[in-house]
């Protein structure tokens, strides 16, 4: 009788398995890894360059900030994700900090190539550099990205309620129709996610209790400390702006960033706050100037990044346990 399910069957599972060795023997040569090194950083330097010169090399130079506190956190705001990354991987697969340069790489390749090109990278480094077998290895990174997801709505959904309980939002409620739509889409998708999270939780989670509250807790602290450091960067790159108006920004900063735009994140960050610009009482003109900097400095600092990366020697196997 034939199988239903011709790829059961034993014979193509042989064959299956000798094209993937015969794929990894190719990939393992070294003048192969040369080229996919050299072709994955020309790439993404490429890109990078294309993404600057959208976003316009006139606008970025003649509207920088006076202040020099507001270049000066950029650097810190840039490593809150990377090293909480390290940090957690720390717990779950007990990596050095010598593979710090890998977590650079895999903010990289999210924020400027495509949505989870940073965890497929991150994966097939801790398949050559940890004993856990490949299906451990992807539980583990699939957990920390869904945590990360929850503790990001959940810090949605207080601002929204925040901004709502202080009355902030009803005047924009009352004259931007637009805006109350889309948040309201915005926060029934939120809603939609707890229920599928609720409902598929025991299913999905691999990490215990424990370190899923441990995990959870260390999204939260670095979500606060880089939103904090956000707020506090853009009251000093723009400071006739109230805290107040800054906290909507943030909402829907936060909303676009969870979006899976790709590489388009940051230049979608910078146009919904040019456009939300226009529905406050505030300086649209710096408001514009001020985003468009900001993509800017943030794609610049992701070629600055790769390129020193790419030169940068690689961790070696005994780092991660």
């Amino acid at each position: 009788m034939t199988d239903p399910l011709p790829w059961r069957n034993r014979p193509l599972k042989r064959h299956l398995e000798s094209i993937f060795l015969q794929l990894r023997a190719f990939l393992s040569k070294k003048p192969v890894q040369a080229i996919l090194k050299w072709g994955l950083t020309s790439f993404v330097v490429g890109f990078l360059l294309w993404k600057m010169s959208q976003i316009g090399w006139t606008l970025i130079l003649d509207n920088l900030p006076s202040s020099p506190w507001f270049y000066l956190l950029f650097l810190p705001i840039y490593c809150v994700l990377p090293i909480s990354d390290l940090l957690i991987y720390r717990r779950l697969w007990h990596v050095s900090w010598r593979s710090f340069p890998v977590f650079l790489r895999k903010r990289i390749y999210n924020d400027a190539v495509v949505d989870y090109s940073g965890e497929a990278y991150l994966l097939t480094w801790a398949k050559a550099n940890s004993p856990k077998d490949t299906s451990a290895l992807f539980a583990d990174v699939r957990d920390v990205n869904i945590l990360s997801s929850v503790v990001s709505n959940m810090t949605m959904i207080f601002l929204a309620l925040y901004l709502a309980a202080t009355g902030i939002l009803q005047n924009i409620f009352t004259t931007q129709t637009d805006l109350q739509s889309t948040l309201q889409i915005a926060a029934g998708f939120v809603v939609l996610f707890f229920v599928v999270l609720l409902l598929l939780g025991r299913r999905i989670f691999n990490l215990s209790l424990r370190h899923s509250l441990l995990i959870g807790g260390q999204h939260f602290l670095r979500m606060l400390l880089g939103q904090s450091l956000l707020l506090l960067q853009w009251h000093l790159a723009v400071p006739s702006v109230l805290l107040s108006e800054w906290l909507i920004f943030l909402s829907v900063n936060l909303f676009v960033g969870s979006l899976p735009l790709g590489s388009n994140r940051y230049v979608m960050q910078a146009g919904a706050g040019v456009a939300l610009g226009t529905m406050l009482p505030v300086p649209q003109a710096a408001i514009a100037a001020f985003f468009a900097l900001t993509a800017g400095v943030y794609l610049a600092f992701h070629l600055l990044v790769i390129t020193v990366l790419h030169f940068w020697p690689q961790t070696a196997k005994k780092d991660a346990a």
